[in-house]
């Protein structure tokens, strides 16, 4: 069996940067001898995991900075970041901002802690307003969770073109990047800052690392997390109800709107009681929001998100032991469960939810289809035809302005989204390993199996991890009883019907198989429902009477 490790830690090109093996403790101390050896023109990225001072080293290089000319300009990804480090720094660095507590205010005043030579934007906000500063004047540019730049390619209409600017607007400042999760954007850095990547003097990139991105690489700690796996919403509303004195964070794929018919999880838990906070990019302000920003922590037992703290929001709170994720992609998964800041000999337990091979396969439908869009956007921009697409983006259906935002449109020019390309093309290759290793599996386990290996944990599946698992096991057992009871029992046509509308619940109780729903399953299909179960039975005709009898395959001679 083959199960797909992308972007794993071998599989950092060598050719674009220089590697140096950072040891297992905080940013801050391992690094504090090398901000004075660092030059300019070489880029550095810090690849450390979730919780180990990242940010945190940024208070440091604000105290190098004060004793020299400069100012240090600070990117983020999310508003709630951008507030929680505003307050974190203000304290730190005893700035006159230190103590407000108008959360508002803190994040709209882009000049907070200019007082002490330092400025918090997040990228959107300084897409904005850039032309407005002076850029010159910044020393340090730090960019945090620069591994958004990737995954919110698809949504943003700002990230792809600043990705490629920011090495240009800055390239006289010092430009460090941070990141828990390194892998695809690493190549895509190393291309946006080749043209600043020169020699300096006697500094270190004029060493061992020079004319690359210099790489430090600390030891990750996915040792801590306990994973489990799920289907059904319930299962994790079960789940809840007996942790009463724990909380959850629930990741969310797609926002929970009040009038969706369909189940969501706030209405499935709050239907049994339990309280719940929710959050997406429309809740600023809310007490929920408030709450995170200023504690670090929720009140309630749940709190349902979209991606919307899945780039370094913070929370503390000791009564979280448990995130439940809808995830796909390594770096999704990886940042979701670093959203937990864990205590030294703590454990998080983690649920990865783990979709059916239809809406694996609708999914891989659709990045296709975004990635041949840009295809064919490509060839008609390579004929002059930008002006075509702009019209058809602007004015044709939401289907079309969906596709759209796969590329930028700057000045009236239209191009397409590298940055997008890059996580289409890593999103089509990891849903087809996990629907090939489906496949040769012949069970649910290729994701499990998958997201293991994505916390270094490559031999940790067990079926016993299944939420699910003794409700399967009963599942298991009443599906045997009742093919015992109806083997060899010659069957009529309507006795059948019967019989199959009784089979493929029970079936479906173990495994979910695709099915139109509008007709009865016919002996084929039960037949393979059964072989990919493994299970010992085989429906057979009976002659000429159009009789259905049930064998078990010893009988038949196969056995």
């Amino acid at each position: 069996m083959r199960v797909v490790l992308p972007y794993t830690r071998e599989e950092i090109p060598a050719s674009c940067c220089h590697i140096v093996e950072a040891p297992d403790t905080w940013v801050g101390d391992a690094l504090k001898g090398e901000i004075g050896r660092w030059c300019p023109t070489q880029p550095v990225l810090i690849a450390a995991p979730t919780g180990q001072g990242k940010t945190e080293f940024v208070r440091r290089i604000a105290q190098y900075q004060r004793r020299r000319r400069g100012a240090i300009l600070l990117l983020v990804h999310r508003s709630a970041i951008a507030v929680q480090q505003k307050r974190r720094l203000a304290a730190d660095l005893h700035s006159r901002w230190e103590g407000v507590e108008d959360l508002r205010a803190l994040d709209y005043a882009d000049e907070a802690l200019s007082d002490v030579g330092v400025t918090i934007m997040t990228y959107q906000r300084f897409a904005a307003r850039h032309a407005q500063m002076r850029l010159q004047e910044v020393a340090w540019l730090v960019c945090d969770e620069v591994h958004a730049f990737y995954s919110d390619a698809l949504f943003s209409p700002h990230l792809d073109p600043l990705f490629w600017q920011l090495p240009k607007m800055f390239r006289h400042a010092h430009r460090l990047y941070l990141t828990a999760t390194p892998g695809p954007i690493l190549p895509l850095l190393c291309r946006a800052e080749q043209e600043n990547l020169l020699s300096c003097g006697n500094c270190l990139c004029s060493r061992e690392g020079r004319g690359r991105l210099l790489l430090y690489r600390f030891p990750s700690h996915f040792f801590a997390v306990d994973l489990h796996y799920y289907r059904r919403i319930d299962e994790i509303t079960e789940l809840v109800l007996s942790r009463p004195g724990e909380k959850f964070l629930i990741f969310t794929a797609a926002r929970e709107k009040p009038e969706a018919v369909s189940q969501s999880y706030k209405k499935s838990l709050e239907g049994r009681g339990v309280s719940v906070a929710y959050l997406d990019r429309f809740s600023k302000g809310t007490p929920a929001w408030d709450a995170v920003c200023r504690e670090e922590r929720f009140p309630q037992q749940a709190l349902i998100c979209t991606s919307v703290l899945d780039c370094g929001v913070n929370l503390k709170d000791p009564a979280l032991r448990h995130i439940v994720v809808e995830a796909t992609d390594k770096t999704e998964f990886l940042q979701m469960l670093g959203r937990k800041r864990l205590e030294t000999g703590a454990t998080v337990h983690a649920y990865i939810r783990v979709p059916d091979s239809t809406t694996l396969r609708r999914r891989l439908a659709q990045v296709q289809d975004d990635l041949c869009f840009i295809r064919q956007a490509e060839k008609a921009l390579r004929s002059g035809d930008n002006d075509r697409l702009l019209h058809r983006g602007w004015n044709d259906s939401g289907e079309e302005r969906r596709y759209m935002r796969r590329l930028n449109c700057r000045d009236g020019k239209i191009s397409p989204k590298r940055t997008a390309v890059e996580y289409l093309r890593w999103q089509e290759a990891t849903l087809r390993r996990i629907l090939e290793d489906a496949e040769a599996l012949g069970d649910d386990s290729a994701l499990p199996r998958l997201a293991h290996a994505w916390l270094e944990q490559s031999d940790a599946y067990d079926a016993c991890r299944w939420l699910d698992y003794d409700q399967k096991a009963k599942a298991w057992e009443t599906l045997e009883e009742f093919l015992a009871t109806h083997a060899d029992i010659p069957m009529t046509q309507e006795s059948f019907a019967q019989f199959s509308q009784q089979l493929a619940p029970l079936v479906n109780a173990i495994r979910i198989f695709p099915h139109d729903g509008r007709r009865m399953l016919g002996v084929k299909a039960l037949n393979s429902r059964l072989e990919q179960l493994g299970l010992c039975f085989k429906l057979q005709k009976m002659g000429r009477n159009s009789k259905t009898i049930l064998k078990k395959e010893e009988e038949l001679g196969y056995v």
